[in-house]
Order: C-alpha cells, then structure tokens, then sequence
C-alpha cells in the first residue's frame, strides 16, 4: 500500500540557481524547520541568513558556494531580516531585543550589536551608496507598515556610522 505522505522531515533551506530558475544547487542542510532570508554581500561572496534554533530566529552567514555556516547572534531574541551594507562590512536586521522590533547593526563577521531606531523598526535595507537607510516600521494609527525610512542618515554617536531613525 503506497503513503502519500513522506517518511522524511521537510525544511526549508538555502538555496541558488541561475536566472532562469535552473542548475539549482542546495547551500544549506540545517536540518532546522526553517532556513530564509538570505541575501547576497556586495561582493557576491557570502550569504547571510536566519535559521530558527529552538523557538528563536538567529543570524547565520556562510560563504555564496556553500559550505559550514557560522553563526552571528546567539540571544534570546529573535533576530531576522538580514541585509549587508553596501562595503559588505555591516548587516542590518529586525530584532526584539528590547521587547518591540527595531533595526540594529553588527559587524559582518559577528560580535556586539548597536540599536539603530527607538520607535520600532524591521527589514532594513541601506542604499547602493550608502547614504540611506530604508526600513518598514508599523505604523502609529493603523498598525500597517509604512515603508518609513530613507531619511538622509546623520552621525551615529563615535561609531562613524550614520542612519535613519
């Protein structure tokens, strides 16, 4: 009697292909129930990446052609919506750390993580020259996300980083 059902766990993973959709080559094999998010850095090098540990959304980065993933974040928050500045040298991403999701940075090769915007924000993504930032923040009346963001960026304290907030 056939199962239409597989034996085998299903998860999402990383994966690439050309433009047209093929020569697919699988980067990730987590084996987690959830691996998305990834963008591509600058240079074309290197992904970054969620993955869900545990109940939490975590930051991973890998080389482009596959290979051992390393993770970023290792926090009780969630930590989602990766995307790497324009020098590949920063990424931003949505966290709760604070209790409500706002965009924070970390250097692209981990470490300590600085808090962008104070009134909530998700999904960052900077400008190909770096002078922007964009990101969706929920919106004070309604609840929907607006797309704030795109301010020119002033400085960020000592850090020499600018942003939108």
């Amino acid at each position: 009697m056939a199962n239409s059902k597989s034996a085998r766990p299903r998860y999402l993973e990383v994966w690439t292909a050309d433009a047209h959709g093929s020569n697919l080559v699988q980067l990730t094999d987590t084996k987690i129930s959830l691996t998305s998010g990834a963008r591509w850095s600058p240079d074309g090098q290197r992904i970054v990446f969620l993955s869900v540990v545990g109940d939490r959304q975590e930051l991973f980065a890998m080389a482009a052609g596959g290979g051992a993933a390393t993770r970023l974040t290792n926090n009780p928050a969630h930590d989602k919506a990766p995307s790497l500045t324009h020098d590949g040298k920063w990424i931003y991403f949505g966290s709760n750390r604070g209790g409500q999701f706002q965009v924070w940075k970390m250097p692209a090769q981990g470490g300590d993580a600085i808090q962008i915007t104070k009134k909530g924000g998700y999904a960052a993504l900077e400008s190909s020259d770096g002078q922007y930032l964009y990101y969706a923040r929920r919106s004070p009346r309604r609840g929907n996300l607006d797309g704030t963001g795109g301010r020119r960026r002033g400085n960020a304290g000592n850090s020499g980083h600018r942003y939108a907030g």
